[in-house]
């Protein structure tokens, strides 16, 4: 019974770690492909709503300020410059962007690659120094039916719920677009 209970220990160590394994590729994978695209849209789509809706009514009272002191805003030269802005991007802050997601993507990686040589190690510990008999097939049958059933219920929920849910409601959004707006108009 004891050594039983040794093989069921050993078993359930190298399951363990299979099982993180497992999880961190099924994340990393899931985070990449699926989440960060649909985070990028549901930025776009709020950032355009506000920008939609509101923007015509700031540019408005703008204007109507501007003609009230005596200085009506040349709005030809404004949508020139902000055609200007939109055509030369500002490539020093997306590749500072794109620099960040590269190292944090290999960040994922290594931690992966960590996590299959800890594991690999641990069950060579197990089967080499402790001697114990590890079934792999049995382990590995488990964790796929497993992560099956988990990546479906969490896409699922991902699909349905978390994809559909606004981090930051518009009138927060539009608030400090509204701010920083102010904050340009005082330092000029």
């Amino acid at each position: 019974m004891g050594s039983f209970d040794i093989t069921i220990g050993n078993d359930l160590i190298v399951n363990v770690a299979i099982h993180c394994c497992i999880l961190f590729i099924f994340l990393y994978f899931f985070f990449y492909f699926i989440i960060s695209k649909k985070g990028e849209h549901s930025l776009e789509l709020n950032i355009s709503t506000i920008c939609d809706n509101n923007m015509p009514i700031v540019l408005n009272v703008i204007d109507m300020a501007a003609i009230r002191v005596g200085h009506p805003i040349d709005w030809k030269e404004t949508k020139i410059i902000a055609q200007h802005i939109m055509d030369d991007k500002n490539n020093t802050i997306e590749q500072r962007i794109y620099s960040r997601n590269e190292h944090y993507k290999w960040v994922g990686i290594w931690i992966l690659i960590s996590l299959v040589v800890c594991t690999f190690l641990l069950y060579m510990y197990q089967r080499v120094v402790v001697g114990a008999s590890i079934n792999l097939t049995r382990i590995f049958q488990e964790n796929i039916a497993t992560f099956l059933l988990i990546g479906m219920i969490e896409y699922i929920f991902f699909e349905v719920v978390a994809s559909e849910y606004t981090p930051a409601y518009p009138s927060t959004i539009g608030q400090t677009v509204l701010e920083r707006v102010k904050t340009n108009i005082k330092t000029l």
